[in-house]
């Protein structure tokens, strides 16, 4: 009956994997106490940390600046002396945020996580620095848009 199975499911012909020699090779690896190298307890306590700490600031980033933003908005607005511009402000993140965080999603998939994270977080630091620097709303607009194509802000 099990034979039969097999054949049926590989076409009638050959069968394409027996589960019986499949059991035989997982059962000493899981008796000699050897763990595997995608095993999650292979890590240590201090690489969890370091993991979970460093998937956290990227959201950590993005929660400051969406609350820093929305408080601070008017009041650089004012400063500026172009309060009417502000809806371009904010237009300008949405829109590369949303154009580009499925670009940044295939960056990942081509070339890593690790990557994609790391040149995100680049970019957003590049994109605050010339925030802060803005002498106009022009300037600020810009740099709006550099900060939020960074993946970090949207992950």
């Amino acid at each position: 009956m099990n034979d039969e199975r097999r054949l049926s499911a590989a076409g009638g012909g050959q069968a394409l994997v027996d589960t019986d020699d499949l059991a035989r090779v997982a059962v000493p690896a899981q008796r000699t106490g050897h763990r595997a190298a995608g095993d999650p307890q292979a890590l240590s306590h201090s690489d969890k940390r370091l993991i979970a700490v460093s998937m956290m600031l990227p959201v950590f980033l993005g929660s400051v600046d969406q609350s820093v933003l929305a408080s601070a908005l008017p009041t650089i607005g004012r400063d500026l002396g172009e309060v009417h511009n502000l809806p371009w402000l904010i237009t300008a993140f949405l829109i590369a945020s949303t154009a580009l965080t499925p670009l940044y999603g295939k960056f990942a998939d081509i070339y890593g996580r690790r990557a994609a994270m790391l040149i995100g977080i680049s970019i957003y630091m590049i994109g605050s620095l010339i925030s802060a620097a803005s002498a106009d709303m022009l300037m600020l607009i810009g740099a709006a848009w550099y900060k939020a194509a960074a993946p970090a802000d949207s992950w």
